[in-house]
């Protein structure tokens, strides 16, 4: 078993490499064909964390407020790319996924 943390550039990317996907076409309630994303995963664990945001900076000075210092609202930077962690089981192929691979000294989300 390894826990791998991963950095696609979209959420689109992220399912062409984890996931095989199958469009079924359906008629909706307005008689549209519409098509259902099937997603089947390729892995058994698989943990979507999405955009990451860090509050790096605050915008503007402290206030005193009933006596009180108030900070003012941080302001949250997305990092880039969207982030996955895998953790994949022995008999899992995880080639197509190492190009992915990223190394994060305080990873957000961890397997338990």
């Amino acid at each position: 078993m390894i826990d791998l943390f991963l950095r696609f550039s979209s959420e689109s990317a992220a399912k062409t490499y984890l996931y095989d996907i199958d469009y079924t076409p359906y008629t909706d309630g307005y008689g549209q064909e519409v098509l259902d994303e099937r997603l089947t995963p390729r892995y058994r664990n698989i943990d979507v964390i999405g955009i990451i945001h860090t509050n790096q900076a605050f915008i503007g000075e402290p206030q005193e407020i009933d006596g009180y210092s108030v900070m003012p609202d941080p302001v949250y930077i997305p990092l880039p790319g969207w982030h996955v962690n895998v953790r994949a089981l022995d008999d899992e192929d995880i080639a197509a996924l190492e190009e992915f691979r990223v190394f994060p000294t305080n990873p957000r989300r961890v397997w338990a």
